[in-house]
């Protein structure tokens, strides 16, 4: 095949290395070997998917359509495995989704439920990124997908003028101050800290180079099967921190706070009703400084009381189950931890319904729910015979 690279001066540099003929690495030359041995229906079906990183004129790519179409199989991050899956790259993105994504370990497959009751001739729409944007203002969501993604976004959520959408863009940033605050009262965290930047890493995801040496390819759906770095997949599964775009820190938490709406952003905060209604107001928070063990118990309780509203809000603004149920989980494990098991009894009931509308009745999501339920249940019923 001849010379790969030869060496010849570099301006202003010296002598360096430059490639004389194309080098495409190993991952690129699998995706074509995978593509190129589907069938023709199957192969057509592949080249008309959208291939959001092609450059306007230029012809689509394998590696573009394979990064705009693919889902991460379980927990997205550095080493989440990731397929194609031809039907379901077909699913539309809504801010305010009527179905959720996951992947279906026990059975080896990618499933979709819905998530909501959807009328007959609705679209069925999933959403494509982590809670981190989702808690995005309008103008920031429809920046990233645009960027990412290459559309305007149009969904319901995108289309709120005026006060609906202040009153939108102030819920969903809420949600992330709400985060920063209950992660002071239970972790301790220092106000001058975000503890949003050790959190959210842009993992680089636009690199090509990435793993995937053990890909395969199985009935039409291209998977990644090596446990490395994944080729970036399009839609994301909030099953961790990790973002699987090249999310840049920077700009979501620009965006979380820049909200060009009324609503206040930095002296309000959110409660909850005894009827069960949020009740939005105007004043400071005072937290307790937890110096004591008694301080330190009305720091966790008042957390536990804020993570109900940040999940009252994620429900009303449809974010991911997947997420709620991560709340849940840091709800009901402080809660035991701290000596209320009303609260865990509270939050594994609900988080049992959950897993039963995501994973289905049955699943091993809903069973670990329900022991949870019952082993809080049994921790009161010890304690009031004792």
């Amino acid at each position: 095949m001849g010379e790969m690279f030869r060496s010849q001066e570099i301006p202003g540099k010296g002598y360096g290395v430059i490639a004389v003929r194309e080098i495409q690495v190993e991952k690129k030359e699998f995706l074509e070997r995978a593509v190129k041995h589907l069938d023709k229906k199957k192969r057509e079906e592949f080249w008309s998917l959208h291939d959001s990183k092609v450059p306007d004129g230029a012809e689509k790519t394998i590696v573009g359509i394979w990064r705009t179409n693919n889902f991460a199989l379980g927990v997205s991050g550095p080493k989440a495995n990731n397929g194609l899956f031809l039907k379901m790259s077909r699913f539309n993105h809504s801010c305010s989704p009527s179905a959720e994504f996951h992947w279906n370990q026990r059975k080896g497959r990618q499933e979709i439920r819905s998530v909501r009751n959807i009328s007959k001739g609705e679209e069925i729409t999933i959403s494509y990124f982590t809670n981190q944007v989702a808690v995005l203002n309008q103008r920031g969501r429809k920046e990233y997908l645009q960027s990412h993604y290459g559309f305007p976004c149009d969904c319901s959520a995108c289309s709120l003028q005026g006060a609906e959408r202040e009153k939108n863009d102030w819920e969903r940033a809420e949600i992330s101050r709400l985060e920063d605050r209950i992660e002071r009262l239970f972790y301790d965290i220092e106000e001058e800290e975000d503890p949003e930047v050790d959190r959210l890493q842009s993992d680089n995801s636009d690199d090509v180079n990435s793993d995937l040496t053990n890909s395969k390819l199985i009935g039409g759906n291209l998977n990644s099967c090596k446990n490395n770095q994944p080729i970036p997949n399009c839609h994301q599964s909030d099953e961790d921190n990790s973002s699987c775009e090249d999310v840049n820190h920077n700009y979501i938490q620009n965006n979380i706070d820049s909200s060009d709406s009324n609503y206040p952003v930095d002296q309000s905060h959110t409660t909850l009703q005894d009827n069960g209604n949020l009740n939005f107001t105007n004043q400071n928070i005072k937290h307790t400084p937890c110096e004591d063990e008694d301080k330190d118990e009305q720091c966790v309780l008042e957390g536990l009381n804020l993570c109900f509203i940040r999940l009252e809000l994620m429900k009303r603004l449809g974010l991911k189950i997947v997420s709620q149920l991560q709340v849940y989980k840091l709800v009901y494990d402080t809660a035991m931890e701290w000596d209320f098991p009303e609260k865990a009894v509270t939050a594994a009931q609900s988080a049992a319904g959950l897993s039963t509308t995501l994973y289905g009745s049955g699943s091993m999501e809903w069973s670990s729910w329900k022991s949870r339920l019952q082993h809080a249940q049994k921790y009161i019923n010890i304690n009031q015979n004792s």
